[in-house]
């Protein structure tokens, strides 16, 4: 039924990122985000229109998604036209059931459905006393959150809240020494959809070892998707099957964490990792989470004393 209906919407002229090859991907569609009125950046006489800010914020979502190549992403524009026909308001992304609705109409696995909270560009000028020149410097912070609900069963399966906070302090001297607010708002939006778009990804299909070999492991989880070598992951084996004791819906599995991992090779398909900690054997089929924080021991260089 679903190959049907995907050759449908390509018979229209349809447009579907990404292509299905051997097993049928999941469809997903990121529905644009509710922006906060408020969002206001006026820098340097560059003014940007809160739709605007949402169009390139979720563009980079997408675009990563499409890059990860676990997806087939619904384009915008046929998002928009199935929006107007319906009539599908703000309001309505709230309403019990209507989620699963809107999937149905446009035809989708995933809806990503999010909010853009916050987006604030700030500019300090600084003068340099012994040249005259004028240095300017920026602090950019954007946040949002948003859920991803499967259409077939209506239910959440993933929220999660994005916030990244950039200082041109810390870019590269090639990409700060002619900055403008611009390049600013372009690198902000970069780093915090390819952020939400990662949390996506690992919210429907988390990296898995797919692989063992002593203290080596590798990855289902390649080049484009995410994954960075020095990345640390936080090491599961899936546990028993939790179901809701009123309801007897399925929640789960439990998650057992067993250790640690970093990534050491990236590869167009698939990553490789050496094990930092492990308190049980670690198998094919683990899951990977990503660590805030790290038990990988570092290494202090000693400081050098005088030799007088």
């Amino acid at each position: 039924m679903k190959k049907a209906m995907l050759g449908l919407l390509m018979g229209l002229g349809i447009a579907i990122s990404g292509q299905v090859t051997g097993q049928e991907k999941p469809t997903i569609a990121v529905l644009p985000f509710i922006v906060n009125e408020t969002i206001r950046i006026q820098v340097d006489g560059t003014t940007i229109r809160p739709t605007q800010v949402e169009t390139e914020f979720t563009s980079y979502i997408m675009e990563f998604l499409v890059k990860s190549g676990k997806f087939n992403v619904l384009e915008r524009d046929y998002l928009n036209r199935i929006i107007r026909e319906n009539k599908i308001t703000e309001s309505d992304y709230a309403k019990p059931g209507e989620d699963q609705r809107i999937g149905k109409l446009i035809v989708a696995d995933y809806l990503v459905i999010g909010n853009l909270d916050r987006v604030r560009i700030n500019r300090r000028i600084t003068r340099i006393p012994a040249t005259g020149e004028v240095s300017r410097s920026y602090i950019a912070e954007c946040m949002s959150h948003f859920r991803i609900t499967e259409v077939k069963s209506g239910k959440v399966v993933f929220s999660h809240r994005v916030f990244e906070r950039l200082k041109s302090k810390d870019l590269p001297f090639a990409e700060r020494k002619d900055l403008t607010v611009g390049r600013m708002r372009d690198i902000l939006f970069q780093r915090a959809g390819e952020r939400a778009g990662n949390a996506i990804l690992e919210g429907i299909f988390p990296i898995k070892v797919i692989s063992v070999h002593g203290d080596q492991v590798m990855l289902n989880r390649g080049e484009g998707a995410g994954i960075k070598v020095g990345n640390i992951y936080k090491l599961y084996k899936v546990g028993e099957t939790i179901k809701d004791p009123d309801t007897g819906a399925y929640l789960g599995s439990a998650e057992i964490k067993i250790g640690e991992i970093e990534v050491t090779e990236i590869n167009p398909k698939f990553s490789k990792a050496k094990v930092l900690t492990a308190d049980s054997t670690v198998r094919v089929g683990a899951i990977c989470r990503s660590a805030d924080k790290s038990t990988k021991k570092v290494k202090v260089k000693p400081r050098l004393k005088p030799k007088w």
